[in-house]
C-alpha cells in the first residue's frame, strides 16, 4: 500500500495520477455533470472541503503537470483533480464527481441482474462494535453507543454497487441513530434530491422498509399479495438488497477488526477513521480482483452487525400530503407496471 500512502512527501501531481489509476472509473463523458455547476456553494464545500474558486485555482495550478484524456483514460484533468479532492475529503471516490458516469454502468449491471432500471446502488446500515467510551466523556457519552443487542457500536451507513464496491460510507453515528436519520443527514441524499430536481430521474437507490419511500430511494411494498406484481417487485428488490448484505459480509470478513467479536478498542472518532480506511482498502481489493480467502465466510454464526429497523412506511399514513412520498409511490408504481405486470 506504499503507492497509496497519503504522505506529504509524495508529489501532489503524482498522487492525483495514482488515484486515477487505482479508481479505474468507467466514464461516459457525454453524461458528465459538473459539480461546480450542479451543487450550491455550501454543498460543494461540504463535499470537497474547498470553495469553488479555490478548487478552480488548484486545478489551474496542476494542469501544466498533468495528462489530459487519452485512450487509457477518459478522465479530464478537472475530473481527476475533483476525484482526488473527494478522496481526500472523505475516502470516497463516488456519488458526487462522476455520479452520472458511474451510474451509466451501474444502471446496466443492476438491470441485467435484477431487472429494475435506474438503480445505481443499495443502501443499508451495519453496526461496528467498539469498546465502551468513558462514561464521563461529554463528547462521546457511553450510553448512546449501546445498541438493541446490548453491545456498544457505531451505526455505519454503506451504499454499494452490484459489484460490492462501496461508494458511500458514513461512520460517525452512535447506535441510537436510526438508519433513516443517518440517511436524512447524508450528503448523498442531498445530491440525489438535487439530481431529481434537475430532471435526472434515473438515479435511484434501493433500501428496506426502514427508509421513507421517495422517488430517489425505493422501498418494498408492505403486505403485498402472493404472486401479484407488487410481490414480484418485492422479490426482485429483496434479491438486489442481498448485494449490500453480501458487501457488508465481505468487508468484515476481509477486515476482521470490524467483526462484532473483535471489537475496535478505540474512541468513537478514531474507530470511525478505521472504518473509513477499511472501506477504502475494500474498494481497492474489489477493483483489483483480490480474492477473499476465508473458509468460514459462509459461517452462519458470524454476526455481521445488521440490526433490523422498524418499518417506517406505516408512518406515512400521517404524511399523505408529502409531495416526495407521492412522487415515490408513483415512481414505484411505474416500475411495477413496466417490469413486473
Amino acid at each position: 500500500m506504499d503507492d497509496l500512502n497519503l504522505n506529504v512527501q509524495i508529489n501532489g501531481v503524482e498522487l492525483l495520477q495514482k488515484i486515477e489509476e487505482d479508481v479505474e472509473i468507467v466514464l461516459q463523458k457525454s453524461d458528465y455533470i459538473d459539480p461546480s455547476e450542479s451543487l450550491s456553494d455550501r454543498q460543494f464545500i461540504a463535499l470537497y472541503r474547498l470553495s469553488k474558486d479555490l478548487a478552480t485555482k488548484v486545478i489551474h495550478m496542476v494542469t501544466p503537470y498533468m495528462k489530459g484524456p487519452s485512450r487509457s483514460s477518459v478522465l479530464t484533468i478537472k475530473q481527476k483533480v475533483m476525484t482526488a479532492f473527494r478522496f481526500f475529503a472523505s475516502g470516497s471516490y463516488q456519488m458526487d464527481i462522476g455520479v452520472s458516469q458511474y451510474a451509466s454502468v451501474s444502471h446496466r449491471l443492476f438491470y441485467d441482474k435484477f431487472k429494475i432500471r435506474g438503480i445505481v446502488g443499495v443502501i443499508d446500515c451495519t453496526h461496528i462494535a467498539i469498546v465502551p467510551p468513558k462514561t464521563e466523556d461529554l463528547t462521546y457519552p457511553e450510553h448512546i453507543y449501546v445498541n438493541r443487542r446490548g453491545y456498544h457500536s457505531i451505526n455505519t451507513q454503506l451504499i454499494c454497487d452490484v459489484n460490492l464496491r462501496i461508494f458511500n460510507v458514513s461512520a460517525r453515528y452512535s447506535r441510537s441513530s436510526h438508519d433513516s436519520h443517518i440517511w436524512n443527514t447524508s450528503n448523498v441524499k442531498t445530491l440525489m434530491m438535487d439530481l431529481h430536481a434537475q430532471g435526472h430521474k434515473s438515479y435511484i437507490l434501493l433500501g428496506d422498509s426502514g427508509y421513507a419511500l421517495r422517488p430517489w430511494l425505493l422501498t418494498p411494498f408492505l403486505d403485498s399479495r402472493p404472486d401479484s406484481p407488487e410481490a414480484n417487485y418485492n422479490d426482485s428488490v429483496c434479491k438486489a438488497r442481498s448485494t449490500i448484505e453480501r458487501c457488508n459480509g465481505v468487508l468484515k470478513m476481509r477486515f476482521r477488526c470490524l467483526l462484532k467479536h473483535r471489537t475496535l478498542h478505540y474512541a468513537p472518532n478514531k474507530a470511525s477513521k478505521i472504518i473509513n480506511s477499511c472501506v477504502v482498502l475494500h474498494n481497492l481489493c474489489i477493483m483489483n480482483n483480490i480474492p477473499l480467502y476465508n473458509e468460514d465466510f459462509n459461517n452462519q454464526e458470524v454476526d455481521y452487525g445488521i440490526c433490523q429497523q422498524n418499518n417506517v412506511e406505516n408512518t406515512n399514513i400521517d404524511d399523505k400530503g408529502n409531495p416526495d412520498l407521492i412522487a415515490g409511490q408513483q415512481a414505484r408504481e411505474q416500475i411495477v407496471d413496466r417490469y413486473f405486470t
